[in-house]
């Protein structure tokens, strides 16, 4: 390898690693795992891009990830980016080589896991298709930290029932790096009720099966099988209005056709609505669906009480976070799938089996 540990003695370095052979970092992720490791300097590259960064070597995780990973890069902003040591992020450093022509990058989600990450521009896909890009301002906060949209006070619906947000719940977090869509737990109590008390999807023709009732399957990140994708369709939209000041920007519509995730493999804690014997996988190869939705704390952290992650993104809306005007994008994609031919003025790179690389500006 030709990455050289950072030593206690640099400048950086806020943390030594008790065997004082050099600087050692942890980081922390909101549902309680962590990595543990120490800090290098090397040239590390992304596609047809190099740089020069300070990162970290993960040396033990808790608990071990259900996948093989090579490592994690985030894009958070820079003021993020301390563990307790402080480096500079990779999309930073590239920005000041000018190696990407805008500070702002964006991500295509396709069902698949696979999708398209395009740095210093709006991914190709919105402009090929012409989709429209909803732009909302992000909040103000001094350290930046996270790509925060504000949430209007009375602005979250379930169908045709408006749901009650806690008093100290004013923004929301786009996220990436959160499989769900996490909100507080007495909001996805609200919803569980709305639905058990819903005429039509309980009872008559139009009835989901197993859907209502004390053994409902509708629980958080619950999984079910032998429903149809025209039950899952009968499940009413949710809805947040984004914009600050109760001046709605734009409303984020999630159908139930996004938060409920389909699978094409038996899961562990899965409710079978029909005998299982009977369960045949549909033309996408779906034999039932996980509820994307997930309760968290009901106590607001610095104000933020809901994560839109993967589920408001896979095959739903392609983000942009432009970071030079501080304002977030969403753009439906409408059924389309990730673009991965090469704009004008970009670099298209295959970086993965699944994953595409863009770069614009280079």
């Amino acid at each position: 390898t030709t990455a050289a540990s950072t030593q206690c003695s640099d400048p950086v370095c806020k943390l030594c690693r008790e065997d004082k052979r050099g600087c050692s970092f942890r980081t922390l992720y909101g549902d309680g795992s962590f990595f543990d490791g120490y800090v290098v300097k090397d040239r590390v590259r992304l596609g047809s891009l190099a740089a020069n960064v300070t990162f970290g070597v993960a040396t033990s995780l808790a608990p071990p990830p259900e996948v093989p990973i090579d490592g994690l890069i985030g894009f958070a902003y820079e003021e993020m980016a301390c563990m307790p040591t402080c480096t500079k992020p990779l999309l930073d450093g590239l920005l000041k080589r000018g190696s990407i022509s805008r500070d702002m990058f964006s991500i295509c989600l396709d069902r698949n896991d696979g999708g398209v990450l395009t740095l210093g521009g709006i991914d190709q896909t919105v402009v090929s298709n012409q989709l429209t890009v909803h732009w909302v301002q992000m909040n103000d906060t001094t350290p930046k930290t996270f790509y925060t949209v504000p949430l209007i006070k009375r602005g979250v619906r379930f169908g045709k029932e408006t749901l009650e947000l806690p008093s100290d719940v004013r923004y929301g977090i786009v996220d990436s790096g959160t499989t769900l869509l996490l909100m507080p737990e007495i909001v996805f109590k609200q919803i569980q009720r709305s639905v058990s008390s819903n005429r039509t999807l309980c009872s008559g023709r139009a009835a989901v099966k197993g859907l209502c009732g004390s053994s409902s399957w509708f629980q958080a990140f619950a999984c079910v099988y032998g429903l149809t994708r025209d039950d899952i369709e009968r499940l009413p939209t949710l809805e947040f209005d984004l914009g600050k000041k109760n001046d709605r920007e734009w409303t984020m519509e999630i159908p139930a056709s996004t938060y409920m995730l389909p699978v094409s493999t038996f899961a562990m804690n899965g409710t079978f609505v029909r005998p299982r014997d009977e369960i045949k996988p549909d033309a996408d190869g779906t034999v039932g669906y996980c509820v994307g939705l997930f309760p968290m704390f009901n106590e607001a952290w610095a104000g933020i009480g809901v994560i839109f992650g993967d589920t408001i993104m896979a095959n739903k809306y392609i983000t942009i976070y432009d970071r030079e005007n501080h304002r977030m994008g969403f753009a439906d994609m409408g059924g389309n799938s990730c673009a991965t031919q090469n704009a004008k003025g970009a670099q298209s790179r295959r970086v993965s089996t699944r994953w595409h690389l863009v770069v614009v500006g280079v």
